[in-house]
């Protein structure tokens, strides 16, 4: 059993009820009405297990969350809000609060997140293999990594949001993995209209009685009858069977959409509700080609990794491909880039891979994708002025300064990446060359 629960709540009656179910559970309690009696009984009482009410922190979520665990970082606090303070659950969810109940609450709610929370191990005592399961885009990206070390210990209600194709599913089998429930089914559904019944129905039946995590992909796309069910389990903690009785499974529910929330609660998708509980604990997954990544070295990273995963290390991405990849827009984002580098490694030679082992139709997409690319930065450069006169003024102005050809070449070189502003592969693209053409022209530029 965890050690001392400390009480942070100005409501006597609320008090009452919870501290009587917790203390029958063999919880030991001690209460607080005001956050600096708070502070002085956590200074010296050692608690495990903290619940304060954010309504409480007159002087903001951060102090009062970020000091404790500051103090103890394995404190597991859970945090009550009212419905209309929800960005304050958010902001303590971000600190690293284990868990929020929005009021009025049920104390069976409460004393089975503390439950939960008595279940969790201390982050030394998290499996190793875990770790393992960061490999890839979201290892890269810092913000990514740390959020999901933040919220993965909870039972709180996740929303991951992005692109197509950026992972989702795996980011939530990542937080999975990383809780207490890693033991426990986890299971993946789609939300194709058409296809929902009740939302018991839609789970195995032993993942009521195991516990586990849900993964609903493309929840805008779950009908408005099984939303509505799926919030009354949020707010209670509870799902009824087909008889009508109540169950209190330890489910987490993580959510995913390429939608805009706010778009797709103004077309009647998703229910706004439901969204604000969703979004308390919420992760953005950025897109490849958003310019956060650098796609070269991602696509060494993940390449190697599934060499390795083979027994070989004879086997490296060459310069051209890793031209080809900054290039590339990348559509089907993470999905497309892993699909292609594991076919890819699984009939690679040794030594240097090039564009000659890449398959047909990657290079095809390729070519269209780069054609598409230079129509539109034509269309979007001249406008509607005539492209015959803009270029003969240009040259003509080049011409009565007296630079030679190569001087022209370097000052059309220049001027394209500033146009890009200092990206070597876009200008690259724009003028038809690699990029490594480009750092070579800059380089002898340089040396004269």
């Amino acid at each position: 059993m965890v050690g001392r629960i400390l009480i942070v709540e100005g409501s006597e009656q609320l008090l009452s009820s919870c501290v009587r179910q917790l203390e029958q559970r063999g919880y030991a309690v001690d209460l607080a009405h005001s956050l600096p009696k708070a502070a002085a009984l956590f200074a010296t009482s050692g608690h495990a297990i903290v619940i304060i009410d954010l309504l409480m922190a007159e002087q903001g979520v951060k102090p009062v969350i970020g000091g404790m665990l500051g103090a103890r970082p394995d404190t597991r606090i859970i945090v009550t809000t009212a419905s209309g303070s929800m960005k304050q659950a958010s902001d303590a969810m971000k600190l690293g609060a284990f868990d929020f109940v929005v009021k009025p609450f049920d104390c069976h709610r409460l004393v089975h997140i503390v439950d939960n929370a008595a279940k969790m191990p201390d982050a030394g005592q998290v499996k190793e293999e875990t770790a393992g399961l960061a490999r890839g885009f979201m290892a890269m990206d810092a913000s990514v990594k740390r959020v999901v070390a933040q919220i993965a210990p909870s039972l709180a209600p996740v929303l991951i949001t992005g692109p197509k194709g950026v992972m989702k599913e795996a980011c939530a089998r990542l937080i999975h993995n990383s809780s207490f429930l890693r033991d426990g089914d986890f299971v993946a559904l789609d939300c194709e209209k058409g296809r929902a019944g009740d939302l018991l129905d839609r789970l195995p039946s032993d993942l009521m009685r195991t516990g586990g995590t849900v993964f609903l992909n493309d929840i805008c796309d779950l009908p408005l009858k099984i939303q509505t069910q799926l919030l009354w389990y949020l707010q209670t903690g509870l799902i009824k069977d087909a008889d009508g009785a109540a169950h209190r499974p330890d489910i987490r529910i993580i959510c995913g959409t390429s939608l805009e929330p706010e778009a797709a609660m103004a077309a009647g998708r998703l229910r706004e509700d439901l969204y604000y509980r969703l979004s308390v604990a919420s992760i953005a997954l950025p897109g490849l080609n958003d310019g956060r990544f650098s796609i070269s070295v991602l696509a060494k990273e993940l390449f190697g990794a599934y060499i390795r995963a083979s027994g070989r290390d004879d086997s490296v991405l060459g310069a051209e491909i890793c031209d080809m990849f900054e290039q590339y827009s990348w559509p089907g984002q993470h999905a497309e880039m892993l699909r292609l580098l594991r076919s890819v490694a699984d009939t690679a030679p040794a030594g240097e891979v090039t564009p000659d082992h890449l398959p047909r139709s990657f290079v095809k997409s390729f070519r269209e994708d780069q054609a598409a690319t230079a129509r539109s930065q034509q269309k979007a450069g001249v406008g509607s002025l005539n492209q015959t006169d803009i270029y003969e003024a240009a040259l003509r102005a080049l011409i009565r300064d007296g630079l030679t050809l190569s001087e022209i070449e370097k000052a059309v070189v220049e001027v394209t990446i500033r146009h890009y502003q200092g990206s070597i592969p876009r200008a690259a693209a724009h003028l038809g060359v690699s990029p490594s053409t480009l750092y070579r022209k800059l380089e002898n530029w340089a040396r004269t």
